[in-house]
């Protein structure tokens, strides 16, 4: 039993890290698109 509850942890742990390794790379897609339009509109303005 000792060894379930240990597996179980480490799955729970896996997939919440999962999950928060996929927002940040969300993010950080969202954030270098934004800036990236950014530049490209500031470019054309001029």
């Amino acid at each position: 039993m000792d060894g379930l509850r240990w597996m179980t942890i480490i799955v729970v742990a896996m997939l919440g890290g999962g999950l928060a390794v996929s927002a940040l790379i969300a993010l950080a897609v969202l954030f270098i698109g934004h800036v990236a339009t950014r530049l490209f509109n500031n470019d054309e303005h001029e």
